[in-house]
């Protein structure tokens, strides 16, 4: 790994008097894949950090132990174990000072943000073709320094999912990969008040542990060794170029339902959980397959593969409801109502929505899991899976399953079954038909054998019903000819005798088909909106559930639409629509009422309105009877000759739907002093975006983002013109 720093420059200037800048907070946490506690440990400090983006500065150093130890453990690693004299894990440093990770909270964080310093950082960090980070920092010291200070350069990963160990974290938070000029640091000369020092450093990252160049920031810190304290951090991405894309999940339930805080892991990207859209935003990924495993309590989990190409891809998922008597999947942690016995040095814990048994004492002392109480008279069957995940040649567990009957006593534990788990998670199943009334199930680890694990999730019971009916796959809907939909599905993998299948738009049955081999289905001649398909497969036992599907039809309506009024006749104007098909005529509307037709592109109204403002506008009737929606226009009907008076004007977007990017265009009175505003919501009533206006502009552009650059989604948005008294909204469809 070639490494260096180059001196650039020194200014020294006479500093009048003393200053203080904040200091941005230094953690630092010695961690490892092969230490069970840092499983529990890290979302500690994780999730007070994520609620604070851009207040702090985060290096994880993956340590050699215990055991075989992190596979990210870096030489750089050793002399900052050595320099804060770690001999267990985890271990938090704050600011140069021991911490405690377990107590960490927001008001302890912010107990840091109070901290002044006299040297502030600028940081630039870059990342070319060549794997080469270039960084560039600028220190200015608004205090007097003696000789001495280290200076520290670290690059760290944000997500690595290949460093997992044997204690079950999955993806892990910026893991050291580089610490320039090395774990020392480089010693600095004296700084006087108001002097300024310029560094270069580049690190060559091709021999690092870096799994996606797209993914790292860099830490630049400065520290004194004579009792540790952190002087100035600084935390800046890492930007360069690179081709890679979006991946969306839209997550929702077999009843329709979105899903909120479904937890999906994505290969090489890490973990992240649904918003309250059902949605899950990955971006910055590469082009490739990438297998995904989606999660959610109370619900069954969904697995498959995410390809991306040359585009930004958009994965829709259904997480199927369970039809079980009993079912606990350990989503997201063990709940209250288990009763857990296990005594340290051993443990008993969640992660990763399992519960994980693990003994190394050497002793017999219980380790089991208890469940709720459970009325056991209808359940059947009882399943639960069990997997040593660890796999570990000679550490090989036995788990007994049974009954107790006092959940607060491991000593009433009644077995009925035990065996030694294998290497993948296994479902087991058993007979419980005879048990009758209420009890407790309970999960024990059986024997002594130390540094062993294994995981137990998916706990159900069954009563006497048959499984689910299974629906379609894979069920998606095209717009064709412009206003005719194509639906499309692929058969259930089943043994049981299909008959047919039904279909239903708006959850209206549409069609009943009886044919096996072509599932296909087009609907046609359909207006302009938003619609919900959906397949059903029909069995000689029932129908399965719907498996839903969603189209926007859009018939363009006409353009640039002016209005004037001449001789007391209101005269309309406008151009075609977009769309190049079949139009019959256009319709004309004054204050949303039809006023006539016309085949020509203009209109003239000699009728006498009321004096004040009105609305005009038209639409298209294409071929087949089908109207668009309106281009409408506000105008002012005076008493005098001449050309209409001007007043605020919204016009539709242009194009519409469009993607990426869409115009929208409005007039505002010239001699206006009124301030002017343009609006982006979404249907919700969301506030996504805000332009300010000024007399000079007659259009704006809004290239699909929110108010902190990120991509909205797909949908129907409104825009509002807002100018004194005046206010008109409108609609636009953004289509990935």
């Amino acid at each position: 790994m070639k490494r260096s720093i180059m001196l650039l420059t020194i200014l020294v200037t006479v500093a009048t008097s003393l200053l203080a800048v904040p200091k941005k907070p230094l953690f630092e946490i010695f961690t490892s894949s092969t230490c069970p506690p840092c499983a529990n440990s890290n979302p500690i400090l994780d999730g007070v950090l994520s609620s604070n983006t851009g207040q702090y500065s985060l290096i994880k150093y993956q340590v050699n132990w215990p055991g075989s130890g992190d596979p990210y453990y870096i030489p750089e690693t050793g002399p900052r174990v050595s320099y804060y004299g770690v001999n267990g894990v985890p271990q938090l440093v704050s600011n140069g000072a021991y911490d405690d990770v377990w107590s960490f909270t927001q008001e302890h964080f912010e107990t840091f943000l109070a901290e002044e310093t006299g040297l502030e950082l600028s940081v630039v960090a870059s990342i070319d073709e060549n794997n080469l980070v270039t960084v560039e920092t600028t220190i200015d010291a608004d205090q007097a320094y003696d000789a001495g200070l280290k200076f520290y350069a670290a690059v760290v990963e944000k997500i690595t999912v290949g460093n997992v160990g044997i204690n079950f974290e999955t993806d892990f938070h910026n893991v050291l990969m580089a610490l320039n000029p090395d774990g020392t640091g480089m010693s600095l000369d004296a700084f006087a008040a108001g002097s300024q020092l310029e560094l270069v450093d580049t690190i060559e990252m091709s021999n690092t542990f870096m799994e996606q160049p797209n993914d790292l920031s860099v830490i630049v810190f400065i520290q004194d060794d004579t009792d540790h304290e952190l002087i100035q951090s600084e935390m800046v991405d890492v930007t360069g170029t690179f081709d890679d894309y979006t991946v969306t999940f839209n997550i929702s339930d077999s009843d329709g339902n979105l899903v909120e805080g479904a937890e999906n892991f994505l290969e090489e990207y890490g973990t992240k959980y649904s918003d309250g859209n059902g949605q899950i935003f990955y971006e910055g990924i590469f082009p490739g397959n990438y297998n995904y495993d989606i999660s959610k309590t109370g619900l069954f989990p969904v697995s498959g593969v995410a390809e991306i190409i040359d585009q930004n891809v958009i994965v829709d998922v259904i997480m199927e409801i369970p039809e079980d008597y009993f079912y606990e999947d350990f989503g997201s942690e063990i709940p209250v109502d288990w009763t857990v016995h296990v005594t340290y040095p051993d443990f008993l814990y969640w992660f990763g929505g399992e519960v994980i048994f693990f003994r190394q004492s050497g002793t017999n002392n219980p380790i089991m899991l208890v469940s709720p109480e459970i009325d056991l008279t209808p359940a059947n069957t009882l399943f639960f899976e069990v997997g040593n995940l660890d796999g570990i040649p000679g550490y090989n567990p036995d788990i007994a399953w049974g009954f107790v009957s006092d959940p607060q006593d491991p000593s009433t534990f009644v077995e009925v079954d035990s065996f030694t788990p294998g290497l993948p998670m296994e479902e087991y199943s058993y007979d419980i038909s005879s048990y009758t009334g209420n009890g407790f199930l309970g999960w024990k680890y059986e024997g002594c054998a130390i540094s062993a694990f294994f995981h137990i999730d998916n706990v159900r019971m069954v009563s006497d019903q048959l499984p689910p009916l299974e629906p379609p796959v894979n069920v998606e809907a095209v717009i064709e000819d412009y206003n005719s939909v194509l639906i499309t599905w692929e058969a259930p993998a089943v043994t049981r005798e299909l008959t047919g299948y039904n279909v239903y738009r708006d959850g209206i049955l549409i069609a009943e088909l009886n044919d096996l081999v072509n599932l296909e289905y087009t609907d046609i001649d359909l207006n302009s909106g938003t619609y919900a398909f959906s397949i059903s497969a029909v069995y000689d036992e029932g129908e399965s559930d719907q498996r839903f599907a969603g189209v926007t039809i859009y018939l363009n309506p006409p353009t640039d639409l002016v209005v004037e009024l001449i001789d007391q006749t209101v005269s309309l104007s406008w151009n075609p629509p977009t769309a190049s098909r079949g139009i019959d005529e256009y319709k004309v509307y004054i204050d949303g009422a039809e006023v006539g037709t016309t085949t020509e592109t203009s209109y003239e109204y000699t009728e006498t309105l009321s004096p004040g403002m009105h609305e005009a506008g038209v639409s298209v009737l294409y071929s087949g009877g089908f109207e668009s929606e309106l281009i409408t226009e506000e105008f002012e009907y005076v008493s005098a000759d001449g050309i209409v008076i001007l007043h605020p004007i919204l016009n539709q977007n242009y194009p519409n739907p469009f993607n990426p990017s869409t115009t929208i265009s409005f007039s505002l009175p010239t001699e206006s002093t009124d301030k002017a505003e343009l609006i982006i919501y979404n249907l919700k009533g969301q506030q996504i975006s805000k332009f300010s206006i000024f007399n000079s502009q007659s259009s704006i552009v809004w290239d699909g983002t929110d108010q902190t650059d990120q991509p909205v989604s797909s949908g129907i948005y409104l825009y509002k013109l807002k100018s004194g008294s005046y206010s008109s909204t409108k609609k636009m469809i953004l289509m990935k």
